[in-house]
């Protein structure tokens, strides 16, 4: 699993669309979709359903996410322990 195409997923579940997401990480749409699609196909499941206007998370997305911000806040945590 590249850890890259979970930052991408957690940027999609933190700004709700893939749209808000690649605005944020100053990429393309296409790239989000493209980085959730390979994380998908590298865990085997489907964590999101592509709507015409949103998307939404699927039951294994909700908790895939939950995981995902834990292991981002357990990452900010070594980045404060480094600073200090």
């Amino acid at each position: 699993m590249d850890w890259q195409d979970l930052a991408y997923f957690l940027a999609l579940v933190r700004h709700g669309s893939m749209s808000a997401a690649a605005k944020v990480l100053n990429v393309d749409h296409a790239t989000v979709s493209l980085r959730i699609a390979s994380l998908e196909k590298d865990l085997g499941l489907r964590l999101t359903e592509r709507l015409p206007r949103r998307t939404t998370l699927t039951a294994h997305g909700q908790m895939i996410a939950a995981v995902a911000g834990d292991m981002n806040r357990m990452a900010d945590r070594v980045k404060l322990q480094a600073l200090s």
